[in-house]
Protein backbone atom coordinates (compact mmCIF):
# COMPACT_ATOMS: atom_id res chain seq x y z
CA UNK A 1 0.00 0.00 0.00
CA UNK A 2 1.76 3.22 -1.02
CA UNK A 3 1.48 6.67 -2.33
CA UNK A 4 3.04 7.49 -5.90
CA UNK A 5 4.36 10.94 -6.53
CA UNK A 6 5.60 12.39 -9.83
CA UNK A 7 9.00 14.07 -9.20
CA UNK A 8 10.09 16.96 -7.43
CA UNK A 9 6.95 16.42 -5.33
CA UNK A 10 7.99 13.81 -2.28
CA UNK A 11 5.71 11.20 -0.70
CA UNK A 12 6.98 10.75 2.95
CA UNK A 13 6.22 7.92 5.49
CA UNK A 14 4.51 9.31 8.24
CA UNK A 15 5.77 8.59 11.65
CA UNK A 16 2.97 7.16 13.24
CA UNK A 17 2.08 8.06 17.42
CA UNK A 18 -1.40 6.25 17.41
CA UNK A 19 -0.42 2.66 18.97
CA UNK A 20 -3.46 0.93 17.07
CA UNK A 21 -2.41 2.66 13.83
CA UNK A 22 1.00 1.42 13.70
CA UNK A 23 -0.96 -2.12 14.44
CA UNK A 24 -2.93 -1.64 11.58
CA UNK A 25 0.05 -0.47 9.19
CA UNK A 26 2.10 -3.57 10.62
CA UNK A 27 -0.82 -5.95 9.42
CA UNK A 28 -0.83 -3.95 5.76
CA UNK A 29 -3.65 -2.80 5.75
CA UNK A 30 -3.55 1.23 6.43
CA UNK A 31 -0.43 3.50 6.04
CA UNK A 32 0.00 7.32 5.85
CA UNK A 33 2.03 9.66 4.05
CA UNK A 34 3.20 13.34 3.75
CA UNK A 35 3.00 14.71 0.29
CA UNK A 36 5.28 17.86 -0.01
CA UNK A 37 3.08 20.76 -1.42
CA UNK A 38 5.07 23.48 -1.01
CA UNK A 39 5.49 24.49 2.40
CA UNK A 40 2.56 22.74 3.34
CA UNK A 41 2.28 19.13 3.34
CA UNK A 42 -0.85 16.84 2.43
CA UNK A 43 -1.86 14.12 4.65
CA UNK A 44 -3.20 10.62 2.66
CA UNK A 45 -4.33 7.96 4.36
CA UNK A 46 -4.41 4.57 2.57
CA UNK A 47 -6.88 2.28 3.75
CA UNK A 48 -7.45 -1.74 2.41
CA UNK A 49 -10.46 -2.20 4.27
CA UNK A 50 -11.91 -6.44 5.52
CA UNK A 51 -12.71 -8.12 2.56
CA UNK A 52 -17.05 -8.94 2.27
CA UNK A 53 -17.55 -5.30 4.59
CA UNK A 54 -20.50 -4.87 2.30
CA UNK A 55 -22.04 -8.26 2.89
CA UNK A 56 -21.30 -8.94 6.35
CA UNK A 57 -21.16 -6.21 10.00
CA UNK A 58 -18.12 -7.87 11.35
CA UNK A 59 -16.06 -7.16 8.42
CA UNK A 60 -17.31 -3.49 8.05
CA UNK A 61 -16.48 -3.03 11.95
CA UNK A 62 -13.02 -4.44 11.62
CA UNK A 63 -12.84 -1.53 8.46
CA UNK A 64 -14.51 1.03 11.08
CA UNK A 65 -12.07 -0.01 13.67
CA UNK A 66 -8.90 0.80 10.98
CA UNK A 67 -10.42 4.11 9.94
CA UNK A 68 -11.09 5.58 13.50
CA UNK A 69 -7.64 5.07 14.51
CA UNK A 70 -6.63 6.59 11.70
CA UNK A 71 -8.94 8.97 12.54
CA UNK A 72 -7.07 9.47 15.88
CA UNK A 73 -3.74 9.87 13.72
CA UNK A 74 -4.68 12.64 12.29
CA UNK A 75 -5.42 14.72 14.79
CA UNK A 76 -1.95 14.90 15.27
CA UNK A 77 -1.80 17.14 12.14
CA UNK A 78 -4.90 19.28 12.25
CA UNK A 79 -2.75 22.21 10.17
CA UNK A 80 -2.26 19.65 7.16
CA UNK A 81 -4.93 19.38 4.42
CA UNK A 82 -6.12 15.76 5.12
CA UNK A 83 -7.50 12.76 2.83
CA UNK A 84 -8.46 9.44 3.37
CA UNK A 85 -9.06 7.03 0.63
CA UNK A 86 -8.78 3.21 -0.57
CA UNK A 87 -10.10 0.11 -1.29
CA UNK A 88 -13.22 -0.12 1.50
CA UNK A 89 -14.19 -3.79 0.51
CA UNK A 90 -17.97 -1.67 1.57
CA UNK A 91 -20.32 0.88 1.00
CA UNK A 92 -19.89 4.30 2.71
CA UNK A 93 -23.11 3.91 4.81
CA UNK A 94 -21.55 0.27 6.02
CA UNK A 95 -18.47 2.41 8.28
CA UNK A 96 -20.43 4.50 10.85
CA UNK A 97 -16.65 6.48 11.28
CA UNK A 98 -16.88 7.63 7.67
CA UNK A 99 -20.87 8.47 7.80
CA UNK A 100 -19.51 10.77 10.91
CA UNK A 101 -16.76 12.28 9.55
CA UNK A 102 -18.91 13.51 6.00
CA UNK A 103 -22.51 14.52 7.83
CA UNK A 104 -21.15 15.79 11.12
CA UNK A 105 -17.52 16.88 10.27
CA UNK A 106 -17.26 18.63 7.16
CA UNK A 107 -15.32 15.92 5.22
CA UNK A 108 -16.71 14.91 1.45
CA UNK A 109 -17.33 12.17 0.05
CA UNK A 110 -15.91 12.63 -3.04
CA UNK A 111 -17.12 10.26 -5.23
CA UNK A 112 -20.75 10.73 -4.58
CA UNK A 113 -20.15 14.31 -4.58
CA UNK A 114 -17.81 14.75 -8.30
CA UNK A 115 -20.47 16.73 -9.84
CA UNK A 116 -19.08 19.69 -7.69
CA UNK A 117 -15.82 19.80 -10.05
CA UNK A 118 -17.65 18.94 -12.80
CA UNK A 119 -17.61 14.97 -12.96
CA UNK A 120 -20.51 12.16 -12.32
CA UNK A 121 -21.99 11.41 -9.18
CA UNK A 122 -21.54 7.79 -8.00
CA UNK A 123 -19.15 6.27 -10.69
CA UNK A 124 -19.06 2.78 -9.71
CA UNK A 125 -15.45 1.61 -9.13
CA UNK A 126 -14.65 -1.84 -9.47
CA UNK A 127 -16.23 -5.22 -10.56
CA UNK A 128 -14.96 -8.25 -8.98
CA UNK A 129 -14.25 -11.34 -10.88
CA UNK A 130 -17.24 -13.05 -11.60
CA UNK A 131 -19.25 -10.52 -10.45
CA UNK A 132 -22.94 -10.04 -12.36
CA UNK A 133 -22.46 -5.83 -11.84
CA UNK A 134 -20.07 -3.31 -11.18
CA UNK A 135 -19.86 -1.19 -7.59
CA UNK A 136 -18.19 1.52 -5.66
CA UNK A 137 -15.98 0.28 -3.05
CA UNK A 138 -12.89 2.41 -3.79
CA UNK A 139 -13.31 5.55 -2.21
CA UNK A 140 -11.73 9.33 -1.72
CA UNK A 141 -12.79 11.14 1.26
CA UNK A 142 -11.33 14.60 1.59
CA UNK A 143 -11.37 16.84 4.77
CA UNK A 144 -12.54 20.09 4.53
CA UNK A 145 -9.36 21.80 4.28
CA UNK A 146 -8.10 19.22 0.86
CA UNK A 147 -11.66 19.43 -0.66
CA UNK A 148 -11.42 23.23 -1.31
CA UNK A 149 -8.22 21.96 -3.12
CA UNK A 150 -9.43 20.11 -5.75
CA UNK A 151 -9.80 20.51 -9.44
CA UNK A 152 -11.33 17.50 -10.56
CA UNK A 153 -11.83 13.77 -10.10
CA UNK A 154 -12.52 11.34 -12.72
CA UNK A 155 -12.41 7.21 -12.76
CA UNK A 156 -10.45 6.17 -15.49
CA UNK A 157 -12.51 2.77 -16.52
CA UNK A 158 -10.24 2.49 -20.10
CA UNK A 159 -7.17 1.52 -18.93
CA UNK A 160 -5.08 -1.82 -19.35
CA UNK A 161 -3.36 -1.78 -16.13
CA UNK A 162 -6.10 -2.57 -13.23
CA UNK A 163 -9.32 -4.09 -14.90
CA UNK A 164 -10.66 -4.85 -11.75
CA UNK A 165 -10.68 -1.53 -9.59
CA UNK A 166 -10.40 1.34 -12.17
CA UNK A 167 -8.28 4.34 -11.24
CA UNK A 168 -9.49 7.65 -9.27
CA UNK A 169 -7.92 10.79 -10.61
CA UNK A 170 -7.87 13.42 -7.97
CA UNK A 171 -6.48 16.75 -9.55
CA UNK A 172 -5.58 19.35 -6.46
CA UNK A 173 -3.97 22.76 -6.67
CA UNK A 174 -2.14 24.48 -4.16
CA UNK A 175 -2.15 27.86 -4.97
CA UNK A 176 -5.08 27.96 -2.64
CA UNK A 177 -2.97 26.92 0.04
CA UNK A 178 -2.07 29.71 1.92
CA UNK A 179 0.71 30.31 5.03
CA UNK A 180 0.28 32.67 7.55
CA UNK A 181 3.69 34.11 9.07
CA UNK A 182 2.64 36.39 11.93
CA UNK A 183 5.34 39.07 12.04
CA UNK A 184 5.65 40.79 16.10
CA UNK A 185 7.06 43.98 17.33
CA UNK A 186 8.66 44.63 20.70
CA UNK A 187 6.16 47.25 22.37
CA UNK A 188 8.00 50.07 24.36
CA UNK A 189 6.88 48.57 27.63
CA UNK A 190 8.70 45.28 28.22
CA UNK A 191 5.85 44.66 30.09
CA UNK A 192 3.22 44.44 27.99
CA UNK A 193 2.60 41.60 25.41
CA UNK A 194 4.00 41.56 21.73
CA UNK A 195 1.49 42.95 19.32
CA UNK A 196 1.57 41.66 15.83
CA UNK A 197 1.54 43.86 12.92
CA UNK A 198 1.64 41.97 9.35
CA UNK A 199 0.99 39.18 7.98
CA UNK A 200 2.71 37.65 5.44
CA UNK A 201 0.89 35.34 2.95
CA UNK A 202 2.83 32.72 0.65
CA UNK A 203 0.59 31.06 -2.60
CA UNK A 204 2.22 27.90 -3.70
CA UNK A 205 1.11 28.11 -7.79
CA UNK A 206 1.20 24.12 -8.79
CA UNK A 207 -1.04 21.49 -9.94
CA UNK A 208 -0.80 17.74 -8.37
CA UNK A 209 -2.40 14.44 -9.39
CA UNK A 210 -3.02 11.43 -7.27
Amino acid sequence: MWVIARDPVQAIPLKLKNKRTRRMYEQGVCALYNVQCGQKHAIFACIYGETGGAENASAAQRTDDIIDAVREELKEHKDSPQCILGDFNAGLEDIPTLVELVEQEGWVDCGARADIWGGQNNQTTCKAPNANRETRRDYVIAGPEFARLIKSIRVEKENEVYPNHWPIVVEFQTDKIATDKKIYRKTTSAAQRLEPVSYTHLTLPTNREV
